[in-house]
């Protein structure tokens, strides 16, 4: 052995530092510039931290783990610890409920629907009681028999948004039927026309759905009253399909005069006067008036927050309209995609990977519109890779001659020819005639339970010593916060060395705080440095 003198040891390696705990999602370089020449420079990391470890327990049971344990996170609109909720508890509470309202799956807390999996749970138990319903009493009585339809209404409603639109077609038509010479039957009749009608639009059949549609929505409005929750239902349905069908300025007056009522009747932030919104948004985007389609839904997401959350179905929309919006608004003005557009898309898409899967409709359009965003931002080859997923999906899912299916076909056969893939293209064309998988889709890869969220850190700022007192840093320092706002960051971050008292004074005038973190041993070798942060609304 031999004695060796520890001063000639290499130090320890150093821990990365704070800004690299996450993922780094760009670095944004900046030139300070003073009468045409360079002044300072200065550079910044825009990451995405992991979100905070927080107690994952059922609000009911308050049991988080064990045998056959199942948590169901985010599956109605409840925020904080109550969007937690195991999967023993949530058919317990439905069976509580009692047969008469057992058709009723939403929650009792939020009084919101169930989506994701908690939907698929409830409609398919709902769904096998009522076949044990049948079984055990094949001539019920004529109450039994309404509430039999009401539950068959519910389980229909489910299985159109979990995409069984066959089967969901068949039983609103048995319904119908049932309901037509049935005392009392009569509003239930009309809701399952109504359903009916969204049914057939999915289906790409727009004008069986409008035909339905408008007798609903004129049904609705005789029975109740032209401001009746269920008559402006009827009128944002009628309106959604005229836009699917091509008659953009009908489905514009329609949703304009019904957003007006519900306004004023259900008021601003009411679910169904948001959902209103979001679609006269993305429809205005269509029109071409990207920069007034962008600015309502800006206005709609800031109000989806406060009610819903950012995790609700609904808001996911919403983030996926704003995506298309910004990407459209910065094409028309002949400027480069923002980053925000981009992410704001892959939030929406991977919201609801987590809320409803891979194969529920409404994720594969936020996949299409993903890689159409990406198209946009000029990032081809992840686009590709996004609109194959999509289109793979649609074929699996509505089939291949579904209007929506053959759109994302021709959107990433342009996508190729435009970018010299001839012979991509052409494969692309033969597989789908003889109704042949797309090729080269790969396989989906599932997102983080949580995204966590954005900080945008200031890893350096320098004003050269003839230029400094002339407010160039601190327009830097706007710049960046600026960006962070346009890109949703938590907060914006800077590290400065206790002994830099000029920085940290400089920092404090911008706005900067002691960030609150947790105690850390003293590194080894650098000076100390103080974390200062600004939140951002």
């Amino acid at each position: 052995l031999q004695a060796v003198d520890s001063d000639a040891l290499p130090p320890p390696p150093l821990p990365p530092p704070r800004w690299r705990a996450g993922e780094l999602l760009r670095r944004v370089r900046l030139t300070i510039a003073r009468g045409g020449r360079a002044a300072g420079f200065g550079e910044a990391a825009v990451v995405r931290r992991e979100p905070e470890v927080e107690s994952r327990a059922c609000r009911i049971c308050i049991e988080d783990d064990g045998p056959g344990f199942d948590l169901l996170t985010n599956v109605c609109a409840c925020r904080g610890s109550l969007r937690f909720l195991c999967t023993s508890c949530l058919l317990k509470a439905w069976e509580a409920r009692g047969e008469d309202n057992k058709a009723d799956l939403s929650c009792r807390v939020c009084y919101q629907p169930f989506v994701g999996r908690a939907q698929e749970l409830l409609s398919k138990q709902l769904r096998a009681d009522v076949k044990e319903q049948e079984a055990a009493k094949p001539q019920p009585s004529s109450e039994e028999e309404l509430n039999r339809c009401k539950q068959k209404i519910a389980v229909a409603t489910k299985l159109w948004q979990q995409c069984s639109y066959t089967e969901a077609a068949l039983l609103f038509e048995e319904c119908i039927a049932k309901l037509s010479d049935m005392c009392g039957g009569r509003n239930f009749e009309l809701t399952a026309r109504h359903n009916l009608a969204l049914v057939l639009h999915a289906q790409g059949q727009h004008e069986g759905a409008l035909i339905h549609a408008k007798a609903a929505h004129a049904a609705f409005g005789e029975t109740f009253g032209a401001e009746h929750a269920l008559t402006l239902k009827a009128a944002h349905n009628e309106a959604m399909i005229f836009a699917d069908a091509g008659q953009k300025l009908e489905a514009r007056a329609c949703y304009e005069a019904t957003l007006g009522i519900r306004r004023r009747v259900l008021g601003a932030e009411h679910v169904d006067t948001l959902k209103t919104s979001v679609n006269l948004g993305q429809l205005l985007v269509s029109l071409g008036e990207a920069e007034k389609g962008e600015q309502l839904l800006r206005e709609t997401m800031l109000s989806m927050e406060r009610v819903l959350g950012r995790q609700h179905p609904l808001a996911l929309l919403t983030l996926q309209n704003l995506s298309i919006a910004i990407s459209a608004r910065a094409t028309q003005e002949g400027k480069p995609v923002p980053f925000e557009a981009v992410e704001l898309a892959r939030e929406a898409l991977e919201g609801r990977q987590r809320t409803i899967g891979d194969d529920n409709i409404e994720t594969l359009e936020g996949r299409r519109d993903l890689g159409n965003v990406l198209a946009a931002s000029g990032n081809i080859d992840e686009a590709e890779e996004n609109l194959r997923q999509a289109l793979a999906g649609m074929e699996r899912v509505l089939g291949f001659g579904h209007p929506k299916t053959k759109e994302v076909l021709s959107r990433l056969r342009s996508l190729l020819e435009t970018h010299g893939d001839a012979d991509k293209a052409k494969l692309l064309v033969e597989e789908h005639s003889q109704s042949q998988a797309v090729s080269g889709a790969k396989e989906v890869i599932a997102p983080k339970p949580e995204r966590g969220v954005i900080v945008l850190v200031i890893l350096s700022l320098f004003v050269a010593a003839d230029d400094r007192r002339c407010g160039l840093a601190s327009a830097a320092v706007a710049h960046w916060k600026a960006l962070a706002q346009e890109l949703r960051a938590q907060c914006v971050e800077v590290e400065v060395p206790e002994e830099a008292s000029d920085a940290l004074a400089f920092f404090a005038a911008c706005g900067f705080k002691e960030a609150k973190v947790a105690a850390e041993a003293p590194p080894l070798g650098p000076p100390r440095r103080r974390r200062l942060c600004i939140e951002l609304g």
